[in-house]
């Protein structure tokens, strides 16, 4: 697993990178199979500024999305506030994308995913809280309700969508899941929560199916969980009161589990 570790500083990230890993790629929130899970034996678990850290490099903006390390790269998102100042969250926002050489920290390239006018978020989120994807030589980027898009891993912008709209509360915060040809993520707004998949290739949505509601709060900020039952894929994903699995293919809810509020 690659250890980094980001830290708000003023204008800046700080990115703080260990040695390479020995346990092979991270290439989405969680890791491998998205359960945290990784067999490295001979990780440090000690850090200084100069202790088991091979390099640190500034990286603009705020945010608070997981890095991805994929084939000696590392990509991550991040929000430069127009006015300088990402402590200013109600600020407007370039929303980026970027890549690092794991060995250098040089920064391969660096690339603006969307323009967000001013929109207020929870003070202790970020802009870019969602991790990014990395598979078969495309990165899978995340903005909650600005859009979704899919770069190479040369930074090249192969589509975007940002025609799938809700009412965030305190901003985004769950990432996607890439369940076969399906980026599937839920949209937990203030009302009308749902569940969306679009085609990896193009963007385009498949499927898209309303969340379970009950009285009181309707937000939530999960990352989709696929799991093999009985030799068959589905994603589990929480919401707000509830949990419910979910037919990648057809969007299909398996199962559901809901918590009344007098219960919690």
């Amino acid at each position: 697993m690659q250890r980094l570790v980001f830290v708000a500083c003023f204008v800046l990230l700080l990115c703080t990178i260990t040695r390479p890993p020995e346990s092979g790629d991270w290439p989405q929130f969680r890791g491998p199979g998205g359960q945290g899970h990784s067999p490295a034996e001979t990780l440090p678990l000690e850090w200084e500024r100069t202790k088991n850290v091979d390099w640190q490099v500034e990286v603009p903006g705020k945010g608070w999305s997981s890095p991805a390390f994929v084939g000696g790269r590392v990509y991550l998102t991040t929000a430069v506030a127009a006015n300088g100042n990402p402590r200013t969250n109600d600020a407007a926002q370039s929303l980026r994308a970027l890549c690092l050489d794991a060995t250098t920290g040089e920064t391969l390239w660096n690339v603006e995913i969307f323009r967000q006018d001013k929109g207020s978020i929870h003070q202790k989120n970020s802009h870019a809280s969602p991790t990014p994807i990395v598979d078969d030589g495309q990165v899978f980027v995340h903005f909650g309700t600005n859009g979704t898009d899919a770069l190479t891993t040369a930074g090249k912008i192969v589509w975007r969508n940002s025609s799938i709209k809700y009412q965030p509360v305190h901003g985004s915060g769950g990432s996607p899941a890439l369940v076969g040809d399906r980026l599937i993520f839920s949209c937990d707004g203030a009302s009308e929560p749902f569940v969306i998949a679009l085609d990896r290739k193009t963007g385009r949505t498949l499927w898209k199916v309303p969340r379970p509601t009950a009285p009181g709060n309707q937000f939530a900020f999960s990352t989709p969980l696929p799991i093999e039952v009985g030799g068959k894929t589905q994603v589990v994903l929480p919401g707000a009161n509830h949990v419910c699995s979910y037919d990648p293919h057809s969007g299909e809810e398996l199962w559901g589990s809901a918590t009344s509020a007098a219960s919690r």
